[in-house]
């Protein structure tokens, strides 16, 4: 991978681990009826970021450092990333089109450590500028591949009074949430295109479930689940096993007009 921009001199870095992070800005707000709104800044705000540990010779890691400080101090102090390897173009999300570079901006500069007689590294904070275009196709994958340690639940919606006279009363509200939150694999294309879904589709709104995602009764026992049935994602994080295969952490709720 080539770094260039202002005020710093191009470099290759060849050693590197790293983990996407990335804030979509969708916010949600569970309303009377049990169910949950969206509020949507839209795509342009969503954040992509990503946390990187370089490795390399000393020299290496000091001109890295050193090119990052450059930047950060420029009046113009975007970098771009180009001539991305096979395996590095995830680095900031699996939706993301890497093809013709992207620009990014340094948020942080971590601690310059030795790891041995030759080898050190230093981490960093890196953050896309909003110019980037997606790739992948809104598509929704078949959601089989289930971790073990899933939840699936209902909350219970009822109020319980006591008076002064050491009378009560107990309200049943009736708009029970069903909730499943689980860890999924992915192949890469699933990602992709679930990504494309979720935040450049259908964003804020619901997603219908056509089967039970290999769970019989993913909101619990108390809740005869007919499919299909609509979902609004409340959370979703992907994080790469490899390049090719992903852990996908999914938090969703029973869809509530």
């Amino acid at each position: 991978m080539i770094i260039s921009g202002n005020n710093i001199t191009d470099f290759t870095v060849y050693r590197f681990n790293f983990k996407p992070i990335i804030e979509p800005a969708i916010g949600w707000v569970k309303v009377s009826n049990g169910g949950y709104k969206s509020v949507d800044r839209g795509s342009t705000e969503d954040v992509y970021m990503s946390e990187i540990e370089f490795y390399g010779k000393e020299a290496e890691i000091d001109n890295i450092i050193t090119q990052f400080n450059n930047s950060r101090v420029s009046t113009d102090n975007k970098l771009f990333l180009s001539e991305f390897n096979e395996k590095d173009d995830i680095l900031f999300g699996a939706n993301i089109n890497y093809y013709l570079g992207v620009y990014v901006i340094v948020l942080e500069i971590g601690k310059k450590k030795q790891q041995n007689l030759k080898t050190f590294e230093v981490s960093a904070k890196l953050m896309l500028v909003p110019n980037y275009t997606y790739v992948g196709t809104p598509q929704q994958p078949s959601i089989y591949h289930l971790f073990t340690g899933y939840s699936g639940y209902s909350l219970f919606e009822s109020k319980y009074n006591i008076y002064y006279e050491n009378g009560s009363t107990f309200h049943n509200f009736d708009n029970d949430s069903g909730i499943f939150e689980g860890n999924f694999l992915m192949t890469l294309t699933e990602v992709r295109n679930f990504r494309s879904l979720l935040f450049s589709s259908i964003r804020g709104g619901y997603m219908t479930l056509t089967d039970k995602m290999g769970v019989d009764a993913i909101f619990g026992p108390t809740r005869q689940i007919v499919y299909p049935i609509n979902v609004n994602i409340l959370e979703f994080e992907d994080e790469p096993q490899n390049h090719n295969f992903w852990k996908i952490k999914i938090k969703l709720v029973e869809y509530k007009s």
